[in-house]
């Protein structure tokens, strides 16, 4: 409210009071007549400047308020969550289809714009790729996250072979991820060109493996490897002695014991239970001797899940995602996979302390806060590109 005070003369000096009500209480501020039409001028220049930004950088503006939303989103220290409020929520429905190793069953996930539908060969999709079995009541948190990144805009594919859904132990096959993606380059919405995965723990290192299948490796979009193993041989000695060969150099780590019980259930399923003597030993020179020594079919069974054996055939663009303390997979393996791959698909690496393996918002708003910077640059990297 401006008001002219009484009593004030009129002139070229006068003063006038802006009253800016705050419950019952009104703060005088005095501007000259001349002040308050340049601030008129400037806020009005500022707003026109705002606009034209808006326009000239809207992808980059787009990009950004989508990754800070991904991140509200997600983490549960933050109570508010915009996404909800501004999206609708997308189609979802069960879908399966068949495999050699048996029949996939997914959650499949469809953006739904606020005005009208998703265009023909519009939209650029996601498989989430999770790699194991999931522990009891785990399967809630990934349709809440193929839900987020369906209200951000991509068309999302979550599958499982039927075996693991319904709890057994083992390995989810490279072949999954594959039909995955020739499933959804079947979507009339899709994109076939942008069709990315998200990997998540071990699902990152089988999803490498299926990206690099002669069938659709020169397709694949991207990859984001989030806590993933690059060399399954080293990861067995890692989480068997708690030190991880890198560079010459055994890294310290400390392996949560659940992680070996985990393996230890997976090399069994999987017909590679003569590589279990490796757990009795407790220097990575034993671990390997062991490995050495062991079974070749052993070996080559588990070389079908090893990143570090198909590189040769991997063309995707790559964003690398870890947690430093992780207690599931040394955070060393996805130095490893960096190193591995060529500058060209090499295209983020975060090492960053806000996750719990692959749990996001462990520790306080602080921490959160703390992390938030870089997080939200490699999560803009990534949207970007996606």
């Amino acid at each position: 409210m401006i008001a002219r005070p009484s009593g004030t003369p009129v002139g070229k000096r006068n003063i006038y009071a802006v009253g800016l009500p705050h419950s019952a209480v009104s703060v005088q501020l005095l501007l000259p007549a001349g002040a308050v039409r340049v601030v008129r001028r400037v806020l009005a220049f500022c707003v026109a400047a705002l606009i034209v930004l808006a326009v000239l950088f809207h992808t980059q503006v787009v990009t950004g308020a989508r990754a800070a939303l991904f991140i509200l989103q997600v983490f549960p220290q933050v109570p508010v969550k915009p996404l909800d409020w501004i999206t609708r929520a997308p189609a979802h429905r069960r879908v399966s289809f068949a495999t050699p190793q048996g029949t996939v069953i997914a959650d499949f996930f469809l953006p739904r714009p606020l005005i009208g539908e998703p265009a023909r060969l519009s939209e650029p999709a996601i498989v989430i790729a999770q790699g194991v079995r999931l522990p009891v009541g785990a399967r809630s948190g990934f349709v809440a996250l193929s839900d987020t990144l369906a209200r951000l805009g991509y068309v999302v594919l979550f599958p499982q072979l039927q075996t693991l859904a319904t709890g057994h132990a083992g390995l989810e096959d490279p072949e999954t991820y594959v039909r995955s993606f020739t499933y959804l380059e079947r979507v009339p919405q899709v994109n076939p060109r942008r069709i990315s995965y998200l990997g998540i723990s071990v699902g990152s290192s089988v999803a490498l493996v299926g990206a690099s299948d002669g069938r659709i490796n020169r397709q694949v979009h991207a990859l984001i490897f989030f806590a993933g193993y690059y060399n399954i041989d080293d990861y067995l000695v890692s989480v068997a002695t708690g030190r991880d060969p890198y560079h010459g150099k055994a890294v310290r780590w400390s392996p949560d014991p659940s992680a070996a019980s985990q393996i230890k259930a997976i090399l069994r399923a999987n017909g590679s239970a003569g590589l279990l003597p490796v757990f009795q030993s407790h220097t990575v020179d034993a671990a390997e001797r062991v490995l050495r020594a062991s079974d070749p079919r052993d070996l080559l069974r588990m070389q079908r899940y090893n990143p570090a054996s198909h590189m040769a055939s991997y063309r995707a663009a790559t964003f690398i995602l870890e947690d430093r303390g992780d207690t599931f997979v040394p955070y060393v393996e996805s130095e490893k996979l960096a190193a591995a791959l060529p500058r060209s698909q090499r295209r983020a690496l975060l090492i960053t302390n806000v996750f719990h393996h692959v749990l996001p918002g462990q520790g306080g708003l602080l921490r959160l806060a703390q992390g938030s910077v870089s997080l939200f640059g490699f999560l803009y990297q990534v949207l970007a590109y996606l």
